[in-house]
Order: C-alpha cells, then sequence, then structure tokens
C-alpha cells in the first residue's frame, strides 16, 4: 500500500468516519457543525503531503504569524483570518460566523455537507462519502 492511501485510511478510519457519525447523531439534538482541515502553510508544503491532526489550530487562533512556521505568506494569513472569524462567531452566537460571508452549514446527515478549510475553502457536499460510509459500516455504526 502506498503510504498516501495509508494515509487517507488513516484518516478516514480514526477521525473523518467518527466525526461524522458523531456528527450526524448530536445534529438530532443541537445543530453540530462538521469540518475537514487541509491546509497547509505555504512554507511546508514541499516537506508535508497533507494538513497533520492538530495543525488547524494556529489558524482558529490566528497565530500563523507567531510560529516558526517560516515567513506566512499572505494566503496562510488569509487562512488565519477566515478559521479565526468562523469559530469566534460560533463562540458568540453558536453558529460559524465566518469572514467574508462564507457560509458552514450545520451538519445534516441527510445532506452530508461539510466545511473544508484548505487551499479551495468551501462547503463540500458527501465528502469522501464511498470510503467514509464503509468505514462506518465496518465499525458497527
Amino acid at each position: 500500500m502506498d503510504q498516501a492511501l495509508a494515509d487517507a485510511l488513516y484518516t478516514d478510519v480514526v477521525m473523518g468516519g467518527p466525526a461524522r457519525w458523531v456528527a450526524g447523531k448530536a445534529s438530532t439534538g443541537a445543530p453540530a457543525f462538521l469540518y475537514h482541515f487541509s491546509y497547509v502553510a505555504a512554507a511546508r508544503r514541499a516537506l508535508m503531503p497533507g494538513a497533520s491532526h492538530g495543525s488547524e489550530i494556529i489558524y482558529v487562533f490566528e497565530t500563523a504569524s507567531r510560529l516558526p512556521l517560516g515567513t506566512p505568506t499572505t494566503q496562510d494569513l488569509a487562512m488565519g483570518a477566515l478559521m479565526h472569524s468562523c469559530w469566534v462567531g460560533f463562540a458568540k452566537t453558536g453558529r460559524p460566523a465566518c469572514a467574508g460571508g462564507v457560509a458552514w452549514p450545520a451538519y445534516d446527515p441527510a445532506k452530508d455537507q461539510l466545511m473544508e478549510f484548505g487551499l479551495d475553502s468551501g462547503v463540500r457536499t458527501q465528502f469522501r462519502k464511498p470510503m467514509l460510509d464503509a468505514d462506518q459500516k465496518a465499525a458497527g455504526f
């Protein structure tokens, strides 16, 4: 198995599938907001094939400019502004209110939408659906 396939499988089984299942269950009682983070800082793109677990934290707290990631680009800082605005909006209102009017819908299993934060951020419908459905079925969800 090549490394990219192994990484995708691990991400789906350990993170994506369980998060989607939890969001689906939680959505029946209150809005739940599901996301996938795929952004890699410009200085790291040649070194990393994808985003690692927890790498979104510097963008949520808008601290990319203060950490040793190399010199952040305008794109890196824009990711920080976008994510920070979403989380601050969520903290204030219970719904992510993202900068620039970017809409992040509450998760609904029937619509199966999530927000992807990446080079081209936006709402994704049925994100990795065949793989995540298979993972959830295999896990007994």
